[in-house]
């Protein structure tokens, strides 16, 4: 079982952070079945990309501890550090994993992307 919730990190006043606008929240789970001997994974698929890291991240909280001037500057929201280098930069990384004949590349072959699946009786 999983979830994530990004939601309540969004400022939608930080034009910076406009490109996250469409994050949404979301779970899942998965059932079993007892005494089956063999539960299979029939399918997964994945596309991460830690290029951007250190440019979106919530600036106050963690490192730097909650204040009154924190809270007052908004710095417990998502935010961008670099909007320039992170604009410039998302359309290399995303836009091949989402269209696989630009540039004739497959899903998945952006530089620094890792692509994983499963698949029923694979190894």
């Amino acid at each position: 079982m999983a979830a994530a919730q990004e939601s309540y990190l969004l400022d939608y006043a930080n034009e910076r952070s406009r490109f996250m606008f469409n994050f949404g929240d979301g779970a899942v789970a998965g059932l079993l079945e007892a005494g089956a001997g063999r539960n299979l994974l029939l399918g997964s698929h994945a596309i991460t990309n830690g290029s951007f890291s250190l440019q979106v991240k919530v600036p106050a909280g963690g490192s730097e501890p909650a204040s009154h001037a924190t809270v007052d500057g908004r710095r417990h929201f998502l935010d961008v550090a670099d909007f320039a280098q992170m604009k410039g930069g998302l359309g290399e990384v995303s836009l091949p994993n989402l269209s696989p004949r630009r540039k004739g590349r497959s899903p998945g072959a952006a530089p620094g992307s890792r692509t994983s699946r499963t698949c029923a009786g694979s190894t």
